[in-house]
């Protein structure tokens, strides 16, 4: 395995972390506050890094299933990332705000997704 790739593959583990504690503590709260924010913020912007990474890093064309799935898990967090922040600067003064029904169980939803095609990559590149 190439540098890139070992860097890549390190980078969106640590964002697996970050997502995971955005998560699991507004999924537990219902709530997003300043951890929820700071840690989902960071996750993406190390899984776009990650992506980056393995993609300079892998021989070949960035179009395969296995990238495809990281794309769609990427664009379901982005968009939970732009939902959170909405929320956030909506209500700036309060320390922590009420998610809506309908966007927690997004968040749940997308964070599946993310892990799944997470764990679908892995996968593919053991067997690779």
């Amino acid at each position: 395995m190439n540098n890139l790739l070992l860097a890549g593959t390190v980078v969106v583990s640590l964002t697996l972390a970050l997502y995971s504690i955005a998560v699991i503590t507004q999924q537990r709260t219902g709530k997003v506050n300043m951890l929820v924010v700071f840690s989902i913020t960071i996750g993406i912007l190390f899984d776009i890094s990650a992506r980056l990474l393995m993609i300079m890093g892998a021989p070949g064309e960035p179009l395969t299933l296995q990238g495809v799935l990281g794309y769609t898990g990427l664009a379901a967090m982005a968009v939970s990332v732009i939902l959170i922040w909405r929320i956030f600067r909506r209500r700036r003064k309060e320390v922590s705000m009420e998610v809506p029904r309908n966007l927690h169980l997004y968040i749940r939803y997308a964070y599946i997704w993310w892990v799944l095609t997470y764990i679908f990559a892995i996968g593919l590149a053991f067997f690779n």
